[in-house]
C-alpha cells in the first residue's frame, strides 16, 4: 500500500469513440475549444468543451505495457527525486545536465519522458482524427496522483511532443490531478462569471471549503484521496493511497478471496479517512467501475467504520453522471476556461500595443 500525506506512456494500442456526434469545425465556433485529457493508470479519455458551452466526450485510448510500467514506477514514493543531502544534490545536478543535453540533441529529456510524450501524441492524433481538424496542440491534461511525477516531467513531455500545456489558473504552469477535474466535472468549485476575471476570482475565493473523499475504482487500480476543496483549483491533499493490485480486473472468482479483496479496499479507505472526525462534505466516485454495487457497499461500510455514519446519500454527489468520463469532462471544462482567459489576455495585449502606436 502507498499512503501519502500531502502538504507516464506507450504507443497507442487502441482507441474507441465514447459517443458518436457530428464532427465540428473550429470555424463554426470562433475561438478554439478547450480539450482535456484524463490520463489514468491504464488508459486516457479525451473530451472537448466548445466556446458556446457545449461539451463532448470524444474517445478512450488504451495504454500498453510500457505506460503501465511507467505508472508503477511513478507510483512508488522511493522513485521520487531527492535533492537534499550533498550527495543527492550532486546526483540531481548530473541528472539535470543529462536532461538538458538530451533536449539540446532533440531527444526526450529521459526515457520515461519519451514514453509520456508519445502517449500524449497518440491521444492528440486520435482526437484530431475524430474531430476532423487540428487541435492547435493546446491541451489541458490531468493525471493520477503519483509521488514521482513532477511538473518538470510534464513540461518536458509536452515540449518534446510539441504540444502546448494550457494554464488553468491564468497565472502559471501547474499540475492538476484527476480529483480536481472530477470535482469540476460535476460542476463544483467553478465560478459562474466566466467572462469577468475579477468577478470569477472573487466567486472562487468566497466558496465554502469542503473536505472531499475521492474514490477511483478502475479496471487496473483503486485510489482513495482525501482533499480539501474550496474551488476546483485547490491541489492540497490530506492523504492519498494508490493500489495497483486492487483494480476490478484483479477481483478473485472464489468467495473467500473476493471478501478479502473488498476488505482491502475498505481498509484503504479507512486509512485515508483516518483524520476524519465528521462526515466528508462529499464523496465523489471516479472510474470505470465506480457504479459497482459491491464497491458502493464497501464504501458505506468504510465510512461507518470511520465515524459511524450512514454514507448512502453522500454517494449521490455525482449521481447521474458517467464516473468513467467525469474527470475528462472536468478537464475539458477547465481547458475551455483556460482558452478563454488566454484569448482575453492576448486581446488586451493587442489593444495595449495598438494604443501605443497611436
Amino acid at each position: 500500500m502507498i499512503l501519502l500525506p500531502y502538504f507516464f506512456l506507450v504507443p497507442l494500442i487502441s482507441s474507441y469513440v465514447i459517443r458518436d456526434r457530428r464532427d465540428a469545425s473550429l470555424s463554426n465556433y470562433g475561438p478554439p475549444p478547450g480539450i482535456g485529457f484524463h490520463l489514468t493508470t491504464s488508459y486516457a479519455i479525451a473530451a472537448i468543451r466548445y466556446p458556446n458551452g457545449t461539451a463532448e466526450d470524444l474517445l478512450r485510448v488504451e495504454a500498453g505495457t510500457e505506460y503501465k510500467a511507467l505508472i508503477s514506477r511513478m507510483a512508488n514514493p522511493l522513485s521520487r527525486r531527492k535533492c537534499q543531502t550533498q550527495w543527492e544534490k550532486f546526483q540531481c545536478s548530473i541528472a539535470h545536465t543529462k536532461r538538458q543535453l538530451n533536449k539540446h540533441l532533440g531527444r526526450p529529456a529521459t526515457e520515461d519522458i519519451g514514453i509520456l510524450a508519445r502517449f500524449l501524441l497518440d491521444i492528440n492524433a486520435a482526437v484530431e482524427k475524430k474531430l476532423g481538424f487540428a487541435t492547435t496542440h493546446k491541451i489541458f491534461p490531468v493525471f493520477p496522483i503519483l509521488p514521482a511525477l513532477e511538473e518538470e516531467d510534464i513540461q518536458d513531455a509536452f515540449e518534446y511532443a510539441d504540444l502546448d500545456w494550457l494554464l488553468a489558473e491564468r497565472r502559471s504552469y501547474h499540475t492538476y490531478w484527476e480529483t480536481n477535474a472530477a470535482y469540476a466535472g460535476v460542476g463544483y468549485g467553478l465560478c459562474k462569471s466566466t467572462t469577468n476575471l475579477e468577478r470569477c476570482e472573487d466567486e472562487e475565493r468566497d466558496m465554502r471549503l469542503e473536505r472531499v473523499l475521492f474514490l477511483n475504482f478502475d479496471d487496473s487500480s483503486f485510489r482513495a484521496t482525501l482533499q480539501p476543496m474550496q474551488n476546483a483549483y485547490w491541489d492540497y491533499i490530506d492523504a492519498s493511497t494508490l493500489h495497483l493490485d486492487l483494480g476490478r480486473s484483479q477481483l478473485p472468482d472464489n468467495e473467500v478471496d473476493r471478501a478479502r479483496f473488498w476488505a482491502s479496499i475498505q481498509e484503504a479507505i479507512v486509512d485515508v479517512g483516518s483524520t476524519l472526525t465528521r462526515p466528508p462534505n462529499k464523496v465523489i466516485l471516479i472510474g470505470e467501475h465506480a457504479d459497482d454495487p459491491d464497491f458502493a457497499e464497501t464504501v458505506k461500510e468504510a465510512i461507518w467504520e470511520l465515524i459511524e455514519f450512514d454514507a448512502s446519500f453522500l454517494l449521490e454527489a455525482n449521481a447521474g453522471t458517467d464516473s468513467m468520463i467525469l474527470a475528462a469532462r472536468g478537464a475539458a471544462e477547465l481547458a475551455g476556461r483556460a482558452q478563454y482567459w488566454e484569448s482575453e489576455g492576448e486581446g488586451n495585449e493587442q489593444q495595449e500595443f495598438a494604443g501605443e502606436l497611436r
